[in-house]
């Protein structure tokens, strides 16, 4: 990766996370990198060796609504697809929301143990609305230490309490 004079990454030791954004990384990306002090010279510049890894998912989450009242059950159902052209295994996804005002039925992570090429899985929960309130909910897909998140999806909970999930 090329280095320019306003894209340095500054002497050893300083640090590096403040000026990662300025290396344009891929937001999808793992940028590993070793900064070679030896090469420091007079013009102050450095050679880098860098690894980047790529996760090549697409996590799509939808709801069965947007809107729901105390009781109501909701379901969630995340849709992971494999972009690469290599099958990828042991994709773990996780669905996120904040567990004060709703419940996950079951366990909130799911295994997806093989996943091809082209090909995609698609996962559900059941979602129980608790407490009133607006709620973000997303799912995750971990998958060789990358992390892809899908969009985040909001859930209006209005307080008429019904009988249900609670």
């Amino acid at each position: 990766i090329p280095v320019g004079p306003r894209e340095s990454l500054g002497p050893p030791g300083a640090n590096p996370t403040r000026r990662r954004r300025r290396l344009g990384a891929p937001l999808l990306a793992v940028l590993l990198a070793l900064v070679t002090a030896g090469s420091l010279q007079a013009e102050s510049s450095a050679s880098i060796e860098a690894t980047v890894q790529v996760a090549a998912l697409d996590v799509h989450l939808a709801l069965s609504a947007s809107s729901a009242r105390v009781g109501d059950k909701i379901r969630a159902d995340a849709k992971v697809t494999n972009l690469g052209s290599a099958r990828l295994a042991t994709i773990v996804i996780e669905l996120r929301v904040d567990t004060t005002g709703l419940g996950i039925k079951g366990n909130g992570n799911t295994t997806v143990t093989k996943l091809g090429p082209g090909r995609s899985a698609t996962v559900s929960w059941s979602i129980c609305a608790l407490q009133p309130g607006n709620y973000v909910i997303q799912a995750r897909a971990l998958v060789a230490g990358v992390a892809v998140d899908s969009q985040a999806r909001l859930l209006a909970v209005t307080g008429v309490r019904r009988k249900g999930c609670t």
